[in-house]
């Protein structure tokens, strides 16, 4: 009997139950027979969420709060007046130099901002609260979570030419020991098949002018890395480099490229993060996976679209959303297929692991479909996991973890399973930290969110359906 996966508007996918009889099911086992499809490369499908109806709601797992957060904060992000007026309150509460607002000075801004976006967005500011977070999300049938520590610096580097380089010397250390120390404690609440997430700034002003200018990094700061993957590996955690400002990008890169080729010997311990929304992507990540195959090391590729719009250089982005769709979902496939001019024919196997990170349904249904159809022909394909961020896409997620849990329930029938199924793995992404320290996160999100109206009105849709359907005992 195979169960089915079906997002509206779209074509079926027919799902194999899962194998695994554990309390919740943690990937989704998809069957070497599919529902014929419509050409995934050139179809272009609704940006709405999976099929989540009355009578078969996905999201009775999400806590009611959580639904009614959804509903308030997609309402004010679809509002333009009410959003421009959050967000100049925001970005002023975010400045640390505005001490009777900045949340750690402000009781009263604190608690406002941690009982609305902060709490719909972030897993905590403590390790209780974190481990609390965490537990919630593997009970609910997520594969694991990707957990990362808030911490950010303003791009300020004016003032490092008139301190002294005693006192650089003595700043830049601190910077990185307390860095280090923010990463080993997010390392202790998560365990073997997590994430963490690391931005190099957080190391502090010192790094970020490093960074800019284009130096390599100190030798602190390697030993402090080193340290940091040395404890990722021993207990099966990998590690993401998330992207920043394209002003110092090209220099995460070669940092992040040199990383790899120390710890990615035979496994994607560290991944890369690649911007679909930048003109150069394509180039970018063919000329890392020439290198890696070419070097003979894995190539971690983590694929997002962007969140730094509003403060990059406009003229390196694409010009329109559906440009950046369309780079989005040919490099997802190219990378599933390994069809990238790059690849080479006759490198080891798997030489490049993939993690899809986004919200976008019609990008999720191409990507699962085509990573379907690889393991099903008996191609060589590159390893996928998929993920979206706390507080986004839940819709989705849930109608997938709902579907596997359906299907886990007729495995138990089954006596034989000779088709040859592909694993779906899905994760949640987490923030954890001071509510002060989360506010840039928290401002990208919300510009990500508002740029995205078509998906926030359905997403808010669905949530008032099932917010209906509980007052209602429907």
């Amino acid at each position: 009997m195979n169960t089915s996966i079906r997002f509206r508007g779209t074509s079926c996918l027919n799902i194999r139950p899962c194998a695994s009889r554990v309390s919740h099911c943690r990937t989704l086992n998809i069957s070497r027979r599919y529902a014929p499809s419509r050409d995934v490369h050139t179809q272009r499908v609704n940006d709405t969420s999976a099929g989540v109806t009355a009578d078969n709601p996905a999201l009775a797992r999400l806590p009611t709060i959580h639904l009614i957060r959804n509903i308030v904060l997609g309402s004010v992000f679809m509002n333009n007046t009410v959003f421009r007026l959050g967000m100049k309150a925001l970005a002023e509460v975010g400045n640390p130099k505005r001490r009777l607002l900045y949340p750690e000075s402000n009781w009263l801004v604190r608690i406002m901002l941690r009982r609305t976006l902060y709490d719909h967005f972030c897993a905590g500011t403590t390790t209780k609260e974190v481990a609390e977070t965490v537990a919630s999300m593997r009970s609910a049938g997520y594969s694991g979570v990707i957990l990362i520590p808030t911490r950010e610096i303003v791009a300020e580097t004016s003032g490092l030419n008139t301190v002294s380089e005693i006192d650089l010397d003595t700043e830049q250390q601190l910077g990185i020991r307390s860095w280090k120390e923010d990463h080993l404690k997010t390392l202790s609440m998560i365990g073997s098949g997590d994430y963490m997430g690391m931005k190099f700034t957080g190391a502090g002003r010192t790094i970020f002018a490093r960074l800019a200018t284009g130096e390599d990094p100190p030798n602190t700061l390697l030993d402090a890395i080193d340290e940091i993957a040395t404890q990722a590996r021993a207990q099966g955690t990998r590690i993401w480099l998330d992207a920043e400002q394209q002003a110092i990008q090209p220099t995460i890169d070669r940092w992040v490229l040199d990383l790899m080729r120390t710890y990615n010997r035979t496994i994607p311990l560290i991944s890369n993060t690649y911007q679909a929304y930048l003109k150069h992507c394509s180039s970018i990540l063919t000329t890392h996976v020439r290198l890696a195959q070419t070097e003979g090391w894995v190539l971690g590729v983590k694929l997002v679209r962007g969140a730094y719009l509003s403060s990059e250089d406009r003229s390196r982005i694409h010009d329109t959303k559906a440009e950046t769709d369309q780079c989005y979902d040919m490099l997802a496939a190219q990378l599933i297929e390994r069809s990238l001019s790059s690849f080479s024919k006759t490198a080891r196997s798997p030489d490049v692991h993939v993690f899809l990170a986004g919200h976008n349904t019609a990008s999720i249904e191409k990507s699962v479909e085509l990573y379907t159809r690889a393991v099903a022909s008996g191609a060589r394909y590159s390893p996928v996991r998929w993920g979206q961020l706390q507080g986004m896409a839940d819709e989705v997620s849930c109608e997938l973890l709902r579907r596997c849990e359906e299907a886990e329930r007729e495995d138990a029938q089954m006596e034989t399973r000779s088709q040859k199924r592909a694993k779906v793995e899905v994760y949640k992404c987490l923030q954890w930290g001071a509510v002060g320290e989360s506010v840039q996160f928290l401002l990208r999100r919300a510009v990500e969110n508002h740029g995205a109206a078509q998906r926030m009105a359905s997403s808010v849709a669905i949530m008032r359906r099932e917010l209906v359907r509980r007052v209602f005992r429907l």
